[in-house]
């Protein structure tokens, strides 16, 4: 459904055409006056990037296929498994991606038909094989710029494996990741400002975690920052530029998921596909921001301890953008963050590499002003959920 104000913009255009018949540049001149007249941006087929977006099935296939079409759950895993993994199968084109502002196909998602689990334990190689012939069936298709979704960013080091090819641009979302997790940590920050205290944040050796240890230090107003992660030097390292950012915020290191009881807020943002989190690792009344898929923590959590929140991280809310075909697993209009830089680059016709290895603050800084200009489609904070659902608490007024 378009926005009223273009369904305006369109039927005076239309008008103008009638009027201005066989005069092009008229034309254009009035239908630009008029989208100046809305405050919207002229916006034309041409100025954008065709892109394709790369998923995976997550933990059990036929759920995820219930995505496409709530009657495949019922397909016994195991079939799923054989027809999906147990063959040669290419990428499928999962749906299309569509601008309901202008009203056109922006792109497409294209599933990689293997689970987390083959993608990062079982076959790497061959995730990695089958994610290059996608780019080379993407290219020949007119494809301009492709986004790395949820583990195929990690298993191609977050597209340092791709940073060679010169005919598509890559980019892996945790830019955009990044800005929408940072916030969601300050709308928590407003809202509970004793969670300030000390902030946990787990996977913060990679690419979304530094990215945002950086947004948070850069602002303050944490009191101490906890930096988990298995590699060590590492983090020694992150820790050493931190400092050079905001030497006032304390740094404090771990590599031990036991370490996050003593924060009141844990950001989760690792590579695992394993549920990490368990009830003994938290403090009372803890907060968990969740940014993982596969997700690091299970609703039984809530079961054990109610007195924690669990918030679903890097959610955005995008009512100029709509979805043909298969679903991502979420609300209407609601997109994971990484997917959405993808779309915002393609509507900015960017066409070379973004977000390659991990995100500076200037790449966060630009998608964010990105952002900023696209705004009429949304492109923002959603209103937080917890597994997928509304979240009732008073972290969500």
């Amino acid at each position: 459904m378009l926005f009223p104000e273009v369904t305006a913009v369109r039927a005076e255009a239309k008008r103008g055409v009638q009027f201005c018949s066989g005069q092009e540049t008229i034309r254009l001149s009035i239908t630009s006056c008029i989208m100046s007249i809305v405050q919207l941006p002229l916006i034309t087929a041409t100025d954008s990037t065709p892109f394709a977006f790369l998923i995976h099935f997550r933990k059990e296939i036929r759920k995820d296929l219930a995505c496409y079409h709530p009657r495949l759950e019922a397909i016994p895993e195991f079939i799923c498994r054989g027809v999906f993994e147990g063959t040669n199968m290419p990428a499928l084109k999962w749906g299309g991606v569509m601008d309901d502002v202008m009203g056109r196909e922006l792109g497409s998602n294209q599933l990689i038909p293997l689970s987390a689990e083959t993608m990062i334990r079982r076959n790497p190689p061959k995730a990695r094989r089958k994610i290059e012939s996608t780019l080379d069936k993407l290219v020949r298709k007119g494809v301009g710029i492709v986004g790395l979704g949820a583990l195929t960013a990690p298993l191609m080091k977050g597209g340092l494996l791709l940073r060679n090819r010169k005919d598509i641009g890559v980019t892996n979302g945790n830019a955009f990741t990044a800005v929408i997790m940072y916030e969601a940590v300050v709308k928590l920050l407003v809202r509970n400002p004793d969670l300030s205290r000390r902030v946990a944040i787990v996977g913060a050796s990679g690419s979304v975690g530094s990215c945002l240890a950086r947004q948070l230090v850069r602002r303050g107003g944490v009191d101490e920052v906890l930096l988990i992660a298995r590699n060590v030097p590492r983090l020694e390292r992150l820790r050493k530029e931190l400092k050079g950012i905001n030497p006032a915020v304390r740094l404090t290191i771990g590599n031990d998921i036991a370490d996050i009881r003593s924060a009141q807020l844990t950001v989760l943002l690792t590579a695992s596909t394993d549920t990490l989190v368990q009830s003994e690792h938290l403090c009372p009344d803890a907060v968990v921001l969740d940014g993982t898929q596969p997700r690091n923590t299970s609703p039984s959590l809530l079961l054990d301890r109610p007195d924690v929140t669990v918030i679903d991280g890097g959610i955005v809310k995008a009512d100029g953008i709509g979805l043909s075909g298969g679903g991502l697993g979420l609300p209407s209009h609601h997109y994971f963050a990484c997917f959405s830089e993808c779309v915002l680059l393609s509507l900015d016709g960017h066409r070379d590499h973004f977000s390659i290895g991990n995100p500076t603050l200037e790449h966060v800084d630009h998608i964010t002003a990105v952002a900023h200009r696209f705004q009429h489609y949304g492109f923002q904070l959603a209103p937080f959920l917890s597994f997928g659902k509304p979240l009732v608490s008073p972290y969500n007024t």
